[in-house]
């Protein structure tokens, strides 16, 4: 009954061809091998928040050391978000070509060899900027493919709970820093920061060659070397728990590097339009309060111990959002529970403003459920466009996504950082950046998923 089921011709369901490997995964339960991938996966995220947000917690100490003007630190701020963007969007839909797992391995060896590099730099404005923005591209390839092989391995009724929870490694590597710049700043200053994040990634290097199994959905579509790719599907099937096939898919499906073109065509053009917008709108406002926040703090007279505080505060508050709606998800509409969440993100940090806390403690609660809204209902968009392409174009789709909409993130830095130099206050930019909020949260009330 099983050989029948594996050897029929496959359907195509929605946007994705189903495939014999595509279903064996999705009829069986989560097993210790998925969860593997799903905690390697994890884990990679986890290093490339630290990564990203380190720059925020030291960029006071450099701009201090260094004599930067405000726009100069946001051109800092900004440089590895830029680099995200270009390596999500140029360099992930590679991933549809190599495979997912050579190129994540390239890209932690990449982005930890910059980290290590950005610690030895000497008072240079240009070289910071270029050494961030090549540390950029290696964490949005990761980030794109990580989310791919995550959404490939795990079975349908699984995804979104699975999916925000991997994603969530992002803030809660962000949420690690805080608590280490407490302890590192004082002592080593932000060179140590740096140096050892790129000395964490070359550990990890080995955990994802030994672990991270390429991609089923990629194995199975190649089209030469037939035996050698069927002992890697089977062996990947062993790794997962679910019974082997016995000969490559029947149907097969072409995997191009078609960039633009793969997911701006007909049967994609207006998902791939809504998507952008709506990452674009989200990072605007999450990369606003991840690289401000502690100047902010001390713009109103608090410390910058407190600053970093506020910003490991906010992060904890996305870690909580992030598993609050992964559990929510597996009972209610994903889209509707994100629009709710996003509503919410903006009315808090509107409240925020015409509040303007007068203590610390107040001030703090607010920092904490504006990232338990915003990052949780944030992550939740992760399986939104995972599950819009299919399987052919879903490494281009998220990178493009992600890599397009990051330009938000680019913008955001410079933006609040012109802002500033004009005389903004802190509470006037909680307004200006709840309205990319309420963009999100209207486009994600239009999905059905």
């Amino acid at each position: 009954m099983k050989e029948a089921k594996m050897q029929k011709s496959n359907k195509t369901e929605g946007s994705e061809r189903s495939s014999s490997v595509r279903e064996i995964i999705d009829s069986g339960p989560l097993t210790p091998g998925i969860l593997m991938i799903a905690g390697v996966c994890f884990l990679l995220n986890v290093l490339d928040g630290y990564d990203i947000v380190s720059m925020s917690a030291g960029a006071t100490l450099i701009q201090s050391e260094w004599g930067l003007s405000s726009i100069e630190k946001g051109y800092i701020l900004t440089a590895a978000l830029l680099g995200m963007a270009m390596g999500a969007s140029f360099l992930a839909p590679w991933c549809d070509k190599f495979g997912r797992r050579p190129m994540i391995l390239g890209a932690l060896i990449c982005t930890s060899s910059c980290l290590i590099v950005s610690s030895l730099i000497q008072e240079s404005l240009q070289q910071m900027i270029g050494v961030r923005l090549v540390t950029g591209l290696g964490i949005g390839v990761i980030m794109a493919s990580t989310t791919a092989i995550t959404i490939e391995y795990t079975p349908e009724k699984w995804k979104n709970f699975i999916v925000p929870i991997v994603v969530s490694g992002y803030p809660l590597g962000a949420l690690c820093v805080g608590p280490i710049a407490q302890l590192v700043l004082p002592l080593y200053g932000w060179q140590m920061m740096f140096l050892g994040g790129g000395v964490l990634g070359f550990m990890f290097v080995p955990v994802v060659y030994f672990f991270l199994p390429e991609s089923l959905n990629f194995m199975e579509v190649q089209k030469q070397n037939h035996v050698e790719w069927l002992r890697r599907i089977n062996k990947s099937l062993s790794f997962v728990r679910r019974e082997k096939i016995d000969q490559m898919p029947l149907e097969k499906i072409s995997f191009e590097v078609r960039g633009g073109s793969a997911i701006f065509g007909k049967q994609y053009f207006m998902k791939t339009v809504v998507l952008v917008t709506c990452f674009f709108a989200a990072y605007l406002t999450i990369y606003f309060l991840l690289t401000w926040i502690p100047s902010l703090y001390e713009s109103v007279g608090y410390s910058r111990s407190q600053g970093i505080n506020a910003l490991t505060l906010l992060n904890f508050g996305g870690v909580i959002g992030i598993f609050a709606i992964a559990v929510i998800t597996l009972h209610l509409n994903l889209s509707v529970t994100l629009g709710i969440g996003f509503f919410l993100a903006a009315g808090l940090l509107v409240s925020f403003s015409a509040v303007q806390p007068d203590n610390l403690f107040s001030l703090n609660l607010m920092i904490w459920a504006i990232g338990v809204a915003l990052y949780g209902a944030f992550t939740g968009m992760y399986t939104v466009v995972s599950r819009a392409y299919g399987v052919t174009e879903r490494a281009t789709g998220i990178g493009f996504s992600l890599g397009i909409g990051r330009l938000g993130a680019v913008a955001s830095p410079i933006l609040a950082g012109f802002l500033v130099d004009a005389g903004w206050t802190m509470y006037a930019l909680f307004v200006v950046f709840s309205i990319p909020a309420l963009v999100v949260s209207f486009f994600m009330f239009l999905q059905k998923c």
